[in-house]
């Protein structure tokens, strides 16, 4: 694990070419709608309540390369979903496994009297990653 850098996404820095190369990676494997980084920056911005920063973290290998990120968005009537960590086929399920544990971590300390965050939703078409 010490081969992997994590860093929190950051305004104007490339996060969102970051976000839809790792998705777009996972997406064509199964045949599943891609993203452009404008789409993502698009749905950022536009999101209400506003997406926490902070809740958006990226996985680099030791070459800089990004590999995986994973995010939360919370949605009206204060439902907090949590993503699946969405990363390339080298990325070992013990970082998938910190990325989402050091979410929901962050999570219970934003929301110490949420009691319940759910896992977000995934399209039909990622059929191993559901099962």
């Amino acid at each position: 694990m010490t081969d992997y850098v994590f860093k929190k996404y950051e305004e104007n820095k490339g996060f969102e070419e970051y976000q839809a190369e790792i998705y777009n990676t996972v997406a064509k494997k199964y045949n599943a709608q891609t993203v452009t980084a404008e789409a993502i920056d698009k749905r950022l911005h536009d999101h209400k309540p506003e997406q926490d920063r902070n809740g958006m973290i990226f996985a680099f290998d030791s070459n800089g390369r990004p590999v995986a990120y994973i995010q939360y968005r919370e949605y009206a009537q204060g439902k907090v979903r949590i993503g699946y960590p969405w990363a390339t086929d080298d990325v070992p399920q013990s970082v998938k496994d910190k990325m989402f544990y050091d979410l929901l971590n962050y999570l219970k300390e934003k929301y110490p009297t949420n009691k319940k965050f759910y896992l977000g939703f995934l399209n039909g078409a990622f059929t191993d990653i559901i099962e």
